[in-house]
């Protein structure tokens, strides 16, 4: 298996990461970062319910884990900014759980890890960012925390899924 983090910088690299960010007013970030956090908790818990592996289980409980304590300190800065936060999920990320809910076994384990190699792709982009130029303040202090986070779930994914 290819790297994916490469890649990642190189798609990046056509998006400088300045105008990017002064393009995301920190309600498009926050909004971002809860369906973002929506979409691994529920995906996670139709892995823990219905995969077969074992490790992938494992992860997928750090996501219930992790992802609930950042939605939590999500909802404590964005409060701080006077930013509401939406409780559903978007049409994009409603459509990939709505893919995931028919698989069990080791078809939903395969479709769940590779949803979250892509999910963690795009969370290290946008909490890379922003964290690094974002509008000061609660939201951007809540990316330069959660964004090790996010990158070591991309790893660790990334790394489950080549079987290592």
């Amino acid at each position: 298996m290819k790297p994916i983090v490469p890649t990642v910088m190189m798609t990046l690299s056509f998006f400088p990461a300045s105008v990017w960010a002064a393009e995301m007013p920190p309600q498009a970030f926050a909004q971002k970062a809860a369906i973002s956090d929506l979409f691994e908790i529920e995906a996670a818990k139709l892995e823990i319910r219905n995969g077969e592996s074992d490790k992938i289980k494992a992860f997928a409980n750090e996501m219930v884990k992790d992802h609930s304590g950042s939605t939590h300190n999500l909802k404590d800065a964005a409060a701080k900014e006077g930013i509401k936060l939406p409780v559903t999920l978007d049409a994009k990320h409603q459509a990939k759980l709505e893919a995931l809910k028919p698989l069990s076994g080791v078809q939903l384990d395969a479709a769940y890890a590779s949803t979250q190699i892509s999910v963690h792709i795009e969370a290290v982009a946008l909490f890379g960012v922003y964290a690094k130029d974002g509008k000061g303040g609660p939201l951007k202090a809540f990316a330069e925390n959660t964004y090790p986070m996010i990158r070591m779930h991309l790893v660790r994914i990334q790394g489950l899924n080549s079987g290592e």
